[in-house]
């Protein structure tokens, strides 16, 4: 608009550029009416996605959310075909009434619009935090008592370790000093594409033959893994999942929905919640499981499209060191705690920074001991740039006295590192 007032009135155009329009001799009235009126819709287009949240927010309220009109079960006394109507005259009743508003105070609009900023802006950049700051949520919750114990994930098989956990684990601002691994749990992940079934069906393809075990895609996919799988996945556009989820499920999605747009979210459950939101005519999935499916009202698209059948996620179990120092994970059948190999202790560590081969000094304190390195991560200290903080976790466990292999070591470490921090030791339940 501002284009077509430069070249109509030239560098005497007016802020208002209504003014020039209307006060300007020589071109017909009918086309400056309509510029006008055009001008003046500008801001009330605004208000429908400016009301947005509210709109939402009501028909959640009202139980008429797409998820509720998608359920068989219908609210009571209100049929899935009333609410819709119902849903369009929410939606115009409070269109008219911020409109309404917006007209007797001027200043309304300037706030709808930053508030539907803000929200874009949470729903793009806090929402993908979420599934950290429960993480966080845990550490602080064990960390003040509130909880005796947390679980939280570390590794998973396929994806690799959760790195916001591990920046937690190592603490560099000290907020949780008293926080120690006291057991660990090993829990397979099977993910499924779930969503909604395409209502376009090919001829010879009936409902009672959708699904094939024995079909191309599935030999393709996995040709050990007896999965189930729907023929006709074009009809999706759009796939909700947590990150990691995305990682675990590379071959399927490169090899049935390669460039299909991938939206993260915070949680597997959280993607099947959207889908579910969107409604029966929704053309997108969610990476999740069968049990989220139910909960929204959602089909099985594909079953079992992680990349490794063994595909599993190691959770820590997390306990207050101090005000609970003897306290352990529940075990079913707790191994003997004579034998060092059936435990893991967890330390960090850091190394000075100029002298060459410290690190292999650190770790070779160990080896002679007798004692097994099972795993080493690495996160920056953020003391100055290329500097870390290990952890490694070992084979052992570290007693109340100075007596044992891992004491011996823990206490030989001393000399070659910086600083270290001894975080649990624990039952290892890999064989469990």
């Amino acid at each position: 608009m501002a284009a077509v007032g430069l070249l109509m009135f030239g560098d005497s155009v007016l802020d208002e550029i209504t003014s020039n329009i209307l006060l300007t001799d020589g071109y017909p009235r009918a086309i400056s009416v309509a510029i006008v009126a055009f001008i003046a819709i500008i801001p009330i287009t605004k208000i429908p996605l400016n009301t947005r949240p509210i709109i939402t927010s009501a028909d959640k309220l009202f139980g008429l959310d797409a998820r509720h009109v998608a359920s068989p079960l219908g609210l009571a006394g209100m049929s899935i075909y009333s609410r819709g109507p119902l849903r369009v005259v929410i939606r115009i009743a409070i269109t008219i009434i911020i409109l309404i508003i917006a007209i007797f105070v001027p200043s309304f609009d300037t706030v709808m619009s930053l508030m539907g900023s803000v929200l874009c802006f949470s729903i793009c950049i806090i929402l993908p935090l979420a599934f950290y700051l429960k993480i966080f949520d845990a550490f602080t919750s064990v960390q003040s008592s509130t909880s005796g114990f947390a679980v939280v994930p570390f590794e998973n098989s396929t994806y690799g370790t959760v790195t916001y956990t591990l920046d937690l684990l190592v603490d560099r601002e000290l907020k949780s000093p008293d926080l120690l691994v006291c057991g660990e749990l090993y829990l397979p992940v099977h993910h499924c594409l779930v969503g909604h079934p395409s209502r376009r069906r090919s001829a010879n393809l009936s409902h009672e033959h959708a699904w094939d075990d024995d079909d191309q895609m599935q030999a393709n996919c996995n040709p050990q893994r007896s999965s189930k799988m729907m023929k006709n996945l074009q009809h999706i556009s759009t796939i909700y999942s947590h990150p990691a989820a995305f990682g675990q499920c590379e071959h399927f999605l490169s090899l049935y929905l390669k460039g299909v747009k991938q939206q993260e979210v915070s949680s597997t459950s959280r993607a099947a919640e959207i889908v579910g939101e969107e409604g029966p005519n929704s053309r997108s999935a969610a990476i999740s499981n069968s049990l989220a499916a139910d909960v929204h009202g959602l089909k099985l698209l594909a079953e079992s499209i992680q990349d490794k059948d063994d595909n599993s996620t190691r959770f820590f179990v997390l306990k207050n060191g101090k005000s609970n120092p003897d306290g352990l994970a529940p075990s079913p059948s707790p191994p003997s705690d004579n034998n060092e190999d059936r435990w893991k202790t967890l330390i960090s560590f850091t190394l000075p920074q100029h002298p060459s081969g410290t690190l292999v000094d650190a770790l070779q304190i160990f080896k002679n001991h007798g004692l097994n390195l099972t795993s080493i991560n690495s996160r920056p200290s953020l003391e100055h740039p290329w500097h870390y903080i290990f952890l490694i976790e070992v084979q052992g466990k570290r007693e109340g006295s100075d007596s044992g292999a891992m004491n011996q070591a823990v206490n030989e470490l001393g000399t070659k590192t910086k600083e270290w921090k001894w975080l649990g030791s624990w039952r290892d339940r890999v064989e469990l």
